[in-house]
């Protein structure tokens, strides 16, 4: 039985194009999550990014679920003024 062969990967500006944004908008992305909404491309030694073909048509029906990225965790708090003055001074709050 003959497969089809397949399709070749896009280069980051063409997955960009396809996706209808810029080059750029995928890197920021990549760069943050890891992914662009689910979709990861592979590495080559050479630091070339490959992005799968099918990336855009799994994007058009709703991305990888699988791969979300999860939401930023909250920034720590500091602590309040009156908090660091007692502490400075030795007391307790």
């Amino acid at each position: 039985m003959h497969y089809p062969p397949p399709a070749p990967d896009l280069t980051t500006a063409e997955f960009a194009a396809a996706v209808g944004v810029k080059d750029t908008t995928v890197r920021v992305r990549l760069c943050k999550t890891g992914s662009y909404y689910g979709i990861t491309p592979k590495k080559y030694p050479s630091g070339r990014l490959m992005w799968p073909a099918d990336g855009p048509d799994r994007l058009a029906t709703g991305g990888d679920q699988t791969a979300a990225a999860a939401p930023p965790a909250a920034p720590p708090t500091r602590p309040t003024r009156a908090r660091r003055t007692a502490h400075a001074a030795g007391g307790a709050v």
